[in-house]
């Protein structure tokens, strides 16, 4: 257990480091509030007008009750449909 001491007093001698310069503060800090401030408005995690290709190897019920659920959907649009022969 001497390593974890070992490796906990370095990042805290790391830290203080960091925090004395003004510069590596400006590193440490600027770019994650800037990222913050920017991907909140930007980034959505809304699924919309998603393309998608259908390769149905098992040709089952269930299958087909998928893809019914995806071409019902107004999120999803069907580029390419291949259905293998049995």
């Amino acid at each position: 257990m001497d390593f974890v001491r070992r490796i906990i007093a370095l990042t805290i001698k790391e830290f203080i480091m960091i925090l004395k310069d003004p510069k590596s503060r400006f590193v440490i800090i600027g770019p994650p509030l800037f990222q913050f401030f920017v991907f909140g408005y930007a980034a959505t995690y809304d699924l919309k007008n998603v393309r998608y290709a259908v390769l149905d190897e098992s040709r089952t019920v269930e299958s087909r009750q998928l893809l019914s659920r995806f071409e019902g959907s107004e999120n999803f649009e069907l580029t390419k449909t291949k259905r293998l022969p049995l």
